[in-house]
């Protein structure tokens, strides 16, 4: 397979090279003039074999990322650890405290209690709809969603 195609520069005759040629030595077939083969403007890809430009960084036929030849291998990115959390303890994404939140019921006892008297199925929805807490950031008062 030709990669590499040039010119003589004394007869203008059409020239072909593979790649693990260039910068060889050779004759011109009809002038016998010496040519150097020039390097090439391209050069496969190790993942898909496909010809693609020697100074791409990611390959458009497989999108793979290629390492150029002169830089330095990447090291993997830091990790970002999530601080040590106890059980039970939260992290408030705002002020970043470590710690219990603050519990407080969602629904009103009252308005439930008052909607059961009167109306029977209303209240018992109310109450399972509003069973459980919020937690609430003792330092910032936002809510936080507990894991």
């Amino acid at each position: 397979m030709t990669d590499i195609r040039f010119t003589c520069t004394a007869c203008g005759q059409s020239l072909e090279a593979t790649l693990d040629m260039a910068g060889d030595a050779i004759e011109c077939p009809k002038c016998q003039e010496t040519l150097i083969v020039p390097k090439s403007e391209f050069k496969k890809c190790p993942f898909c074999a496909e010809r693609i430009q020697t100074d791409a960084i990611k390959c458009k036929h497989c999108g793979e990322m290629l390492l150029a030849r002169n830089s330095p291998p990447r090291m993997p990115t830091e990790v970002r650890r999530k601080p040590n959390v106890g059980k039970g303890e939260v992290m408030c994404p705002n002020c970043h405290y470590i710690g219990m939140p603050k519990r407080k019921s969602k629904g009103s006892l009252i308005l439930g209690l008052f909607l059961c008297l009167f109306w029977l199925l209303p209240g018992i929805i109310y109450f399972i709809a509003m069973s459980g807490y919020k937690y609430i950031c003792p330092q910032c008062g936002i809510k936080i969603q507990k894991e």
